[in-house]
C-alpha cells in the first residue's frame, strides 16, 4: 500500500523562553509558535514549526519581531497554499517540490520552518 498524506493538526502556542532574552535595545520572555502534525494512512506522523516573537519591549524594528496570525488564519492559509500540495501525496516524494516552493516564496513565512523538509520524521509511527 502506498504511502500518502491523509489529515493534519495545527495548533497556536505561546511558549515560555525559560528566562528573559534581550540587551539594552530589546527584551522577551516568550515565543509564539505554530506547530504541525501530518499524519498517513499507515499511522505515520511527521512533526514541525515555527515560531515568531511579539510580545516585549523591542526599542528598533527588525524583521523577526512580527506578530504570529491567529489559529483560525493560520489554518485558512495552510488550507488554501500547502495542503492541496501535501494531500494525498507520498511524504518521501514531496520534499524536493515542497523546498523548490519555500523559496520561490508562494507558502508564507510563518510555514517555511516545515515538516517536510524533514520528511523522514515520517518514518516514526505515532
Amino acid at each position: 500500500m502506498k504511502v500518502i498524506i491523509e489529515a493534519y493538526d495545527l495548533w497556536k502556542l505561546e511558549l515560555p523562553a525559560g528566562r528573559v532574552i534581550g540587551d539594552c535595545t530589546c527584551h522577551y520572555h516568550s515565543f509564539d509558535v505554530w506547530v504541525i502534525c501530518l499524519k498517513t494512512n499507515q499511522g505515520h506522523s511527521g512533526w514541525g514549526f515555527g515560531e515568531t516573537i511579539s510580545k516585549g519591549i523591542f526599542t528598533k524594528p527588525a524583521p523577526w519581531i512580527t506578530p504570529m496570525p491567529t489559529l483560525a488564519d493560520i489554518r485558512q492559509r495552510f488550507e488554501r497554499n500547502a495542503w492541496p500540495v501535501i494531500h494525498g501525496n507520498n511524504p518521501f516524494q514531496l520534499k524536493m517540490h515542497l523546498t523548490r516552493q519555500v523559496h520561490s516564496g508562494s507558502i508564507p513565512n510563518y510555514l517555511r520552518a516545515t515538516p517536510w523538509r524533514r520528511s523522514a520524521a515520517l518514518g516514526s509511527r505515532r
